[in-house]
């Protein structure tokens, strides 16, 4: 008898739980999170991965001291290959690409615009000749969208030491990246 009765107390608590997440997962969209940071910018995640916090130590007569960089450009850069990127869109330039749904694009990022960074012409990054290229990304944000042009602004902290070029041309990043709905629609 008593078996019985936790049997049932048991089977009841477990169609309870069930019935509870049931009903919190049916509040929850699948292609926007409930609960999204209302941050004034968005992060930015660099490449190559540095070893420690944001210093690059290397010698350009050194293949080993600079391969991991290289290798971690090569890997960063193959989703941005012409091959991966053939099923999306080429969107048109300096506007917003405001699209209302049900299928949602997302616009091509074509290699080239990072020039003497793009791995094109040198595979090796301009580490060999001691300028080396260090890619800044930034972190996707859904419904992001940007007052004036967007830009990151890179510079040394000593200026005789190094000399900063930045590809798209001033940092500027196209407004036709924004605003990003999500990835389950793009």
């Amino acid at each position: 008898m008593i078996l019985l009765f936790y049997l049932v107390f048991y089977g009841f608590l477990a169609a309870l739980f069930t019935f509870t997440m049931w009903a919190m997962l049916q509040t929850l969209n699948d292609e926007v999170p409930k609960y999204r940071d209302q941050i004034p910018s968005p992060g930015l995640m660099v490449f190559p991965k540095p070893r420690t916090a944001l210093e690059y130590t290397f010698s350009e007569s050194d293949l080993n001291s600079y391969l991991r960089y290289i290798e971690d450009l090569h890997y960063f850069l193959q989703p941005y290959s012409l091959e991966e990127q053939k099923n999306l869109t080429n969107c048109p330039d300096g506007a917003l690409f405001e699209q209302k749904g049900p299928v949602y694009v997302a616009c091509q990022f074509p290699v080239f615009l990072l020039q003497e960074c793009s791995g094109m012409n040198d595979p090796e990054f301009g580490y060999s000749k001691g300028q080396p290229c260090i890619l800044v990304k930034m972190n996707r944000i859904i419904g992001l969208k940007p007052e004036g042009n967007p830009m990151i602004d890179c510079s040394s902290k000593d200026q005789s030491i190094a000399n900063v070029s930045t590809y798209p041309n001033n940092g500027i990043i196209d407004l036709k990246y924004f605003p990003y709905y999500g990835k389950k629609l793009h």
